[in-house]
């Protein structure tokens, strides 16, 4: 469940830098035929996805140092070195409208993309990752599920917006030709599967090396074994 170690970064633009991380994702088998209601998660794999213009701790397949996200603070970013002796943190979740407004265009922004409806905001998911937050994160860069009955993305480092890049920048990993999970792509296929209706997010600002870890929630949950083809689809 934890990241690989972090690899050498570069400074942020405020001259500190930032250290990113992307949490494994959950794949969910299904128990019925309806892919709207499954809930077992089975297990949890490494993702391999996260790029940033400043540190990735991903895992298992590096990402090429050229390859970099449009805004480094929305996915995982740091600096390894410079900033251990600064990590100053704060653990209070926090939910407010601009962030609310903020993440869920930028995710339906994707979901366009790929011809499926907009995710509409749900307060009580909205709370589930508040409070999940505020318990266990503790701006350490250490990413660790709930193993509720929502599909779930974490970042850390990133900002709003560079969270939600980092999660669909796995789709250069995805096999259209061959719709099915994959530890490189889970955060990617939960967030434009079509059967998920609703998201709620929360995040807390860590002043030290970890930046803004973010929590999502999707609901239905997504990455469900064998509904692939009917729930990920190409770029129109």
């Amino acid at each position: 469940m934890v990241e690989a170690a972090s690899t050498p970064s570069l400074p942020s633009a405020a001259g500190a830098a930032i250290t990113t991380a992307i949490a494994p994702v959950s794949v969910q088998t299904p128990v019925s035929a309806n892919p709207m209601v499954e809930a077992a998660s089975t297990s949890s794999l490494p993702s391999a996805a996260g790029v940033t213009a400043i540190i990735t701790a991903i895992a298992p397949v590096p990402i090429p140092a050229s390859v970099t996200s449009a805004a480094p603070s929305a996915t995982p970013s740091f600096s390894a070195i410079a900033l251990a002796a600064l990590a100053i943190t704060t653990t209070v979740a926090t939910m407010d409208s601009y962030f609310a407004d903020t993440i869920l265009a930028a995710t339906n922004a994707k979901r366009v993309l790929h011809g499926v409806d907009p995710l509409v905001w749900n307060d009580t998911l909205a709370v589930y990752a508040n409070n999940y937050a505020t318990s266990t994160y503790q701006c350490n860069g250490i990413l660790k599920h709930s193993g509720g009955q929502y599909g779930e993305n974490l970042a850390a480092g990133y900002s709003t917006v560079g969270a939600v890049e980092a999660w669909y920048d796995e789709i250069q990993y995805y096999n259209f030709s061959n719709p099915g999970y994959s530890s490189n792509t889970g955060h990617f296929t939960q967030l434009i599967w079509k059967s998920s209706a609703q998201l709620g997010c929360a995040y807390i600002n860590c002043t030290g090396a970890w930046g803004q870890y973010i929590i999502c929630e999707y609901n239905p949950h997504g990455n469900v074994i064998g509904w692939f083809p009917q729930n990920v689809f190409p770029l129109l």
